[in-house]
């Protein structure tokens, strides 16, 4: 008896085979409809859908088979996998490779067999649909085509399968991971917040004046908590904005007033740096329909990068401006630029100029991210220029809205809005 030899690509045809998710599933309808349309169309007692495993050869559909699986190293599928085309053995007792096999014989007593082999989306093979007789036959070119065709409707089947399965998969990786992001919400966030407020009321002297030596600690201490609060504020805004569960209220609102909001609230944020804020251009009356908590968000994500990259004693300034029926919004810093291989990803998640260990330059590589996602919610989009000569100017554009009165006027033909300042 000969044995079945492994395929060169064994351990990706497994792997591809693991994938499916169908071995050891129980039997479906569209697949014994293959087998009984084979065994009434080549009117013989066997037909199989097997997939070849490690170790053994499993039945997906059998007709006139008992048995749910059998011994690889003595299969007859085993040898069909190692080709593309049809194997076919039409006398087994004469074929020096089975003649002693113990399927030839003992039970099912086989004497003839042809298979096809099925292949994955990947091409590799991975099972076969096989038919067996009890006597010995003949099996032309038109039997083999026909054969040929019906594994095609086999495999379509099997990669099916496999496509439902994938998505059951990541349906259940992606409830993992929600509840994955939730625990550390509550387990990290809670703990977290005390910790913050203790070492701020520690730096505030409540617990006494701090010897010289020990400030230092208490503030190095403070710094990465807001730090590792802001990550995980971070990575759980990605979850919410992936899983549509971000909140909204968008409601047209004077965008002036939340931008003055911003400076002051990032003000002492720049100040670390000797870096200044100014509104050196604002657009009194300009609306837009927005979220102001999450603008603000953005804004503190600009307004903070524009600080961070930025020389010490110099501005970063800020502008609104109308640009053709949208209110932009720019932050501009005097820092050395964006290099020219990192823009294309920049809004990617996770992505920084400098991504080694040592980087001097704080932060997740989340906030870019997470500022497009916010601002293309609120209808808006948002961009940056920069060179090395002037710096950087990041802009978040947003439509205008019409004032009530100008919009009621508007209704009734009278009055309209100037694109113009």
């Amino acid at each position: 008896m000969q044995s079945p030899l492994i395929p060169e690509d064994e351990s990706l045809r497994l792997a591809a085979l693991r994938e499916l998710g169908i071995l050891d599933t129980p039997s479906e309808e569209r697949f014994d409809q293959i087998t009984a349309t084979v065994k009434l169309l080549f009117d013989a007692p066997i037909v199989l859908v097997s997939l070849v495993d490690e170790k053994r050869q499993w039945f997906k559909s059998r007709q006139g088979l008992d048995a749910f699986e059998i011994a690889r190293d003595i299969s007859f599928c085993g040898h069909t996998i190692l080709g593309d085309d049809v194997f076919v053995v039409e006398d087994a007792l004469q074929d020096p490779r089975f003649q002693d096999n113990p399927l030839v014989t003992g039970e099912p007593c086989i004497r003839f067999y042809a298979g096809a082999p099925l292949s994955g989306l990947n091409g590799l093979k991975l099972g076969t649909l096989c038919v067996i007789d009890r006597k010995p036959r003949e099996f032309d070119q038109r039997m083999r085509a026909q054969l040929r065709g019906l594994a095609q409707w086999a495999e379509r089947e099997l990669n099916l399968a496999g496509e439902i399965s994938l998505v059951a998969a990541r349906i259940q990786l992606e409830k993992m991971k929600h509840e994955f992001i939730s625990t550390v919400s509550h387990e990290l966030r809670t703990p977290l917040t005390s910790i913050l407020g203790s070492l701020a009321l520690i730096a505030g002297g409540v617990a006494g004046t701090l010897p010289v030596q020990t400030r230092p600690l208490i503030e190095v201490a403070h710094r990465n908590a807001q730090r590792l609060t802001r990550l995980i504020n971070d990575i759980l805004d990605i979850d919410k904005i992936e899983s549509g569960q971000m909140q909204f209220n968008l409601c047209a609102q004077e965008l002036t007033p939340i931008v003055r909001q911003a400076i002051e609230a990032n003000r002492s944020y720049a100040e670390q740096y000797g870096v200044e804020f100014v509104l050196a251009h604002e657009l009194p009356g300009a609306r837009s329909e927005v979220d102001s908590d999450r603008l603000n968000q953005v804004l503190a994500n600009l307004l903070s990068n524009a600080a961070k990259f930025s020389p010490a004693k110099t501005e970063v300034t800020v502008v609104i401006e109308r640009r053709q029926g949208s209110i932009r919004i720019a932050v501009s810093d005097r820092g050395p630029g964006i290099p020219p291989e990192f823009r294309s990803r920049i809004f990617q998640k996770f992505s920084q100029s400098d991504a080694s260990d040592t980087r001097q330059k704080g932060g997740t590589g989340l906030g870019l991210s997470i500022a497009k996602a916010l601002v293309e919610q609120m209808k808006g989009s948002i961009g940056f220029d920069s060179s090395p000569q002037s710096g950087t100017t990041f802009f978040v554009d947003l439509p205008e809205a019409r004032a009530p009165e100008l919009a009621k006027n508007n209704g009734r033909g009278i009055g309209k809005i100037d694109d113009h300042p």
